[in-house]
C-alpha cells in the first residue's frame, strides 16, 4: 500500500508541475502571435457625440419634425442601376458612389430607392442658366454636388425630403 501512494504522490506532483508550468506559459511569457495589438481606429466624424446625444433625448411629443441638410461633394466613380443591398435587403433603383476627394480619398456611396425618385432634382449647371437633367445623363467622371434634406422622425427607408443633384459644368459631357 506504501508503494500506490509513493505512486499516486508523484503523479501528483508531476501533473502540479505541470499545470503551474502551463500556467506560467499562458498568464506570464506570452509569446508573440506576431501580430500587433488592436488599437481602434479614430474615425474622423463630422458630428460631434455630444450633439448625436442630445438629439436621441428629444422625446416625440415636443416636435413635430427635425430636419437635416447635407451637402457632398465630389466625383462619380461607380454607378449601379436596379440592385439590392443584401445585408439590410434594400432594393435601391441607382447606386452612385463618389470619391469626395478628402484626406485618404474617402468615398461616399447614395443609394436611391423608387421613392428618392419622386423628391430628386437633377441640374447641369451652365454659364448663365441651370439645365434639367436625369439620373441616366450622368457618367463615372462627372463632378457633382449632393445636396439633401432629410426628415429624422421618420425611418431611414423613406427620410428624403429633397434631393438635389447638380452637375459641375466642367464634368465630361
Amino acid at each position: 500500500m506504501l508503494t500506490v501512494n509513493k505512486v499516486l504522490l508523484g503523479l501528483f506532483l508531476f501533473l502540479l508541475i505541470v499545470t503551474v508550468g502551463e500556467a506560467f506559459y499562458v498568464f506570464v511569457y506570452q509569446p508573440s502571435t506576431g501580430s500587433l495589438p488592436t488599437v481602434p481606429y479614430p474615425i474622423n466624424r463630422l458630428v460631434p457625440d455630444e450633439t448625436i446625444e442630445s438629439l436621441k433625448s428629444i422625446r416625440k411629443d415636443t416636435l413635430t419634425s427635425i430636419t437635416l441638410m447635407t451637402q457632398s461633394q465630389g466625383i462619380i466613380t461607380q454607378i449601379d442601376k436596379d440592385g439590392i443591398v443584401a445585408r439590410y435587403n434594400y432594393k435601391y433603383k441607382y447606386k452612385i458612389k463618389i470619391k469626395t476627394g478628402g484626406r485618404g480619398n474617402p468615398s461616399l456611396t447614395i443609394f436611391i430607392n423608387e421613392q428618392d425618385l419622386k423628391v430628386i432634382k437633377s441640374t447641369q449647371i451652365t454659364p448663365g442658366k441651370e439645365i434639367p437633367i436625369t439620373l441616366t445623363d450622368l457618367k463615372i467622371g462627372d463632378e457633382i454636388i449632393i445636396k439633401n434634406l432629410y426628415d429624422l422622425t421618420k425611418k431611414q427607408e423613406n427620410n428624403l425630403i429633397e434631393m438635389d443633384l447638380i452637375k459641375s459644368p466642367l464634368s465630361t459631357k
